[in-house]
């Protein structure tokens, strides 16, 4: 979707953090798994081609039918959302293609804002952690920087408290917290800019 505009009329900031948040859904949204294909089928659909490439076909209805189609009928089956399963299973070529997306984004945002620094805050949310290790991996060989963030749901007094909608996504409350925490990692990740400086 970054192809197409021009971030300058949008920010009107010339340089700063520029923060890409990712978290292990995010693979499966770059692959079109059976869990997102429902509300995704017309997004953008990017793949690898033979030589390792970040290619786009227009969308996954256009780009990839077939595969579309039966990731619909099947997202539609009670039986498998009751065993939860996930289709595909995510593999290496999944997390390279989410790394060379994050790559591409990186190198779009900053051809708008040459002087900024695009940093990809990796949310520990453990669902994934052994494709975010690999994916973190693909980023420092790309030279990408990275901070780590979490919500821990643990708060003052040791009171634990809902942080999530029903549907996974963080509350008000646990934006909040992302948030504070976000804002903390980037002030480490300054100064230790600076001890190196």
């Amino acid at each position: 979707m970054l192809e197409k505009r021009n971030l300058t009329k949008e920010i009107k900031e010339k340089e700063g953090d520029i923060i890409y948040l990712y978290n292990s859904g995010h693979v499966r949204r770059a692959v079109g798994s059976v869990q997102t294909i429902d509300w995704q089928a017309g997004s953008p659909y990017y793949y690898l081609d033979e030589k390792g490439k970040l290619k786009r076909s227009q969308s996954f209805e256009i780009g990839r039918p077939v595969v579309t189609f039966i990731y619909k009928l099947i997202s539609a089956s009670r039986i498998l959302k009751l065993l939860k399963r996930n289709i595909p299973t995510i593999n290496d070529q999944h997390v390279t293609l989410s790394c060379e997306l994050i790559n591409g984004m990186k190198n779009r945002i900053l051809s708008f804002f040459p002087k900024s620094q695009f940093i990809t805050a990796i949310h520990e949310s453990n669902l994934d952690p052994e494709n975010d290790q690999k994916l973190e991996k693909c980023l420092n060989n790309k030279k990408i920087k990275i901070i780590k963030v979490n919500n821990s749901p643990k708060l003052a007094h040791d009171k634990i408290i809902n942080l999530q909608l029903e549907d996974g996504h963080l509350n008000p409350l646990g934006n909040a917290v992302l948030a504070k925490n976000i804002s903390q990692e980037l002030q480490y990740f300054h100064n230790a800019q600076v001890k190196k400086n």
